[in-house]
């Protein structure tokens, strides 16, 4: 068949290797139900508010809800794309079946698309999750043809621009973690990419940016009052029309990197060079000795931990890269609100607990994956001993260093208003991060894989910071104070402790948020001291050393 079919074998493989993922349809149902929980809640407020409810009020809550939910669809989207690619190429390389794929009547490229469009297919299924709510807001009024359109296009968009990234980080990483993170700054790098405009026609030039990346046409269309008339409303088109052909052009160049993947295998690639030589007295070449690192004597285990890291891997010129992109990007989220924004330090934080998340996930399941485990099991160390050597790694290694210097600047930045307050921000983020470390860990510890590690803590932060504060919504009486289980739950919100400090600018909030704090420390730190215990406890039985 010389034509090629928009859908080929390759792509029915990898469809339907997701669908019979478990984690796909977890994932699904989790995404369903915390949608219902949205509706509900902001239905039963909107009702508590305006009892006697008109059509001119019923329409204004479809669009309130449209407004609200089309941002959390595109966020959540796009974090699916990103994962739901950055594995296609490296589990082909792992399972030995890379090179067979090439042996195919099918091109690298052709090859490259399939695993896009597979990617695709996983992510396009989140965006058909959200119809009910879509369909809600038609219902309710104020939302038409015109907006379901740019709705659906701008997610569509986003998803493929994301999968792109994704699949590309999957082509020239070395292991999952690396491609996720790597996909990540990939996007990250392509949405302040029309930022740069800032520098070559100062902040007019910002005018453009609605034209040329998704997101910002979302801003323009969802947080501001577009006519309809305007030129505005029309900023979709070209910003999805400019993101699929950034996609096309992406996944074409993932095709030569396959190609030379299967060529140079990561064993030989990664090999060390050899030393240079050097003159012997008699006059003939003799190698350098290599440089020796000496191993700790009095922990040798933490120094494999630690020389061993996966971010290890990384050169010194990708992980300065890393460092001034992420100073960059943050002084940018300080420089629109001067600090002075707990929504922005709330989505910066979000970055961090995702790095702290894949920190925690990547301490046991990779070696549980490759079979590495079984060389460290059998070696005459104590359970405990291993455990607590990778958890001191996993937050000692200088580039999780880095990552909690930049945590507590950012901290410290969008505190600087609130005097005292400034340790209670610096308290919450770290406090929550280490929890998330600790949990990803004890995830990694009794999950097969990496991603299952992953897919199970996320689930349990999505129930802590989005499940319980609905709940809590819902069930708080009419009166200012909480029953004493709604107020323990509503401490498990790292928000909660921090909205009293905002609201307080004149310094009495700090009073109000120290209460909470004092509950959500001592909360956070049984659950992380109850973790640790847990990962020694079940270590043997996890590993099967019993």
């Amino acid at each position: 068949m010389k034509s090629i079919a928009l859908v080929d074998p390759v792509t029915v493989k990898e469809i339907y290797g997701i669908s019979r993922r478990s984690q796909t349809y977890f994932g699904r149902v989790v995404y369903v139900g915390l949608i219902g929980l949205i509706m509900y809640e902001f239905w039963s407020r909107m009702v508590s508010t305006t009892p006697f409810i008109g059509p001119s009020e019923y329409s204004a809550i479809g669009r309130r809800l449209f407004n609200q939910f089309v941002p959390m669809q595109v966020v959540i989207v796009t974090l699916a794309a990103v994962g739901a690619a950055a594995d296609r190429v490296i589990r082909e390389e792992q399972a030995g079946t890379l090179g067979l794929l090439l042996l195919t009547p099918l091109t690298a490229r052709r090859i490259a698309f399939s695993k896009w469009m597979a990617a695709m297919a996983q992510s396009g299924s989140l965006i058909l999750c959200g119809v009910p709510v879509v369909a809600v807001c038609v219902y309710l009024g104020s939302v038409g043809p015109w907006e379901l359109l740019w709705c659906f296009a701008v997610t569509a968009a986003t998803a493929m621009i994301a999968a792109a990234f994704g699949l590309r980080a999957s082509a020239v990483a070395q292991s999952v973690p690396r491609a996720l993170g790597l996909g990540m700054l990939y996007v990250l790098g392509y949405t302040l990419l029309p930022l740069v405009l800032i520098f070559v026609a100062g902040s007019n030039a910002l005018t453009a940016a609605p034209f040329l990346h998704p997101a910002y046409s979302i801003y323009k269309l969802v947080y501001e009052n577009v006519e309809s008339d305007s030129i505005w409303s029309y900023s979709w088109i070209l910003s999805t029309l400019l993101s699929g052909l950034a996609s096309f052009f992406i996944v074409r160049t993932v095709g030569p990197l396959i190609e030379r993947r299967v060529r140079s295998p990561r064993l030989t690639s990664e090999a060390p060079e050899p030393t240079p030589s050097r003159p012997s007295e008699d006059g003939k070449p003799r190698n350098a000795p290599p440089p020796e690192r000496p191993v700790w004597e009095r922990d040798p285990l933490l120094w494999k931990e630690l020389v061993t890291r996966p971010g290890k891997r990384w050169s010194s010129d990708v992980k300065s890269m890393f460092m001034v992109y992420a100073l960059i990007f943050i002084c940018l989220c300080w420089l629109f609100k001067q600090g002075n924004h707990l929504p922005t330090f709330i989505f910066l934080g979000a970055l961090f607990t995702f790095l702290a998340l894949v920190n925690g996930a990547s301490l046991f399941a990779p070696e549980k994956e490759g079979r590495k485990m079984e060389m460290l099991l059998s070696s005459p160390v104590p359970s405990a001993r291993i455990v607590r050597s990778k958890l001191a790694a996993g937050m000692l290694s200088p580039e999780s260093v880095r990552v909690q210097l930049l945590a507590l600047a950012t901290a410290v930045a969008f505190s600087w208003w609130s005097g005292a307050g400034i340790f209670l921000y610096v308290g919450v983020l770290f406090v929550f991060l280490l929890f998330v470390f600790t949990l990803s860990a004890a995830a990694s510890l009794h999950a097969a894989s990496l991603q299952s590690a992953a897919l199970a803590t996320s689930g349990i932060l999505c129930v802590l910071l989005l499940v319980l504060p609905i709940l809590v919504s819902i069930l708080a009486p009419s009166g200012n104070s909480l029953p004493l289980p709604l107020y323990v739950m509503s401490a498990l919100n790292p928000i909660s402790v921090l909205e009293p400090l905002d609201a307080g600018r004149d310094g009495g909030g700090v009073s109000g948020a120290l209460g909470r704090f004092g509950l959500y420390c001592a909360l956070y730190a049984g659950a992380i001291a109850g973790l640790w215990g847990l990962m020694l406890s079940r270590f043997d039985r996890s590993m099967g050393r019993v």
